[in-house]
């Protein structure tokens, strides 16, 4: 008992300081968009804690009773649930942050409407993790396999979202935004990686609890933390777009007066080079 107490132990201290930098950070440049990202990590205090609690009782392996494994399959799956959120919100607001009036109002460009698809994507993904919360191993696989599909179609977006918005600019700006994204995407094929690997192992029936408590699920999701403090958004997008709610319309309508602003700005850069230029002529005319 002295020694299988260990891993439990030490993942939970490591979740209770992430968990609590992530609280500081957001609370020093009040990021709140991050909050499911905060839940994500309680989820996963009292899913070790349940874990801890089992191997102080003296018992090596947790599959023994069915009860305590499915009671901390269900925390896994809320954490699961609530840091794929975080990661469905940044990409949201990058979205809006980088994309130009014109496709924040249309489906097409981008393969999905900015304003409402990730609406239909949070709503599957609760969907898909009620699913795993069902007792019974043939659900807890569906949801994962579920999940899986879902986090490959945003990485799919991801990638056209790449293509269209980001492909051809070269400010400052942009790579602020490109480094950004970046971040959306490796936590993103984290998620999925270890989506995929978790469901292979319930499909083939392993039984290596260490291996995937602590390597499997533990450990990609830790990384996740890790990447998503230091590509913190409040050094890439602006305070009013990384609070706990969006204000979509008003976004909409500063992002079309800035478009009205710069169009007038070139209209009035170009007549006064044509008047430069029809002045030239008529001197040298003269």
């Amino acid at each position: 008992m002295a020694t299988e107490i260990i891993p439990p132990i030490v993942t939970l201290v490591v979740f209770i300081l992430a968990t609590a930098f992530t609280a500081y950070k957001a609370y020093r440049h009040g990021t709140w968009m991050f909050w499911s990202l905060i839940l994500s990590g309680i989820f996963l205090i009292v899913g070790y804690s349940i874990r801890a609690a089992w191997y102080n009782q003296g018992y090596v392996d947790i599959y023994e009773e069915p009860g305590y494994m499915f009671l901390t399959l269900i925390f896994d799956s809320l954490a699961a649930l609530s840091l794929t959120h975080t990661l469905f919100t940044l990409f949201v607001r990058l979205v809006w942050h980088a994309s130009p009036p014109a496709l924040l109002t249309a489906r097409k460009p981008l393969l999905f409407h900015p304003r409402y698809a990730f609406r239909w994507m949070n709503a599957f993904l609760v969907l898909f993790a009620l699913v795993q919360c069902v007792p019974v191993w043939l659900f807890v696989w569906a949801g994962l396999v579920a999940q899986t599909v879902l986090l490959l179609v945003f990485i799919g977006f991801v990638v056209r979202f790449k293509k269209v918005v980001l492909g051809g600019k070269g400010t400052v700006e942009t790579e602020k935004e490109r480094k950004l994204l970046v971040c959306v995407g490796v936590v993103g094929g984290l998620l999925t990686g270890r989506s995929i690997l978790v469901w292979i192992w319930i499909l083939l029936g392993w039984t290596d609890t260490f291996f995937v408590t602590f390597i499997l699920n533990a450990l990609p999701v830790f990384v996740c933390f890790i990447i998503l403090n230091v590509y913190h958004p409040s050094a890439y997008l602006p305070s009013n777009y990384t609070r706990f709610r969006l204000d979509k319309d008003s976004a909409l309508a500063t992002k079309n007066a800035d478009a009205r602003v710069a169009q007038l700005t070139r209209d009035a850069y170009l007549a006064a080079n044509s008047s430069d230029a029809s002045s030239g002529r008529r001197m040298g005319m003269a």
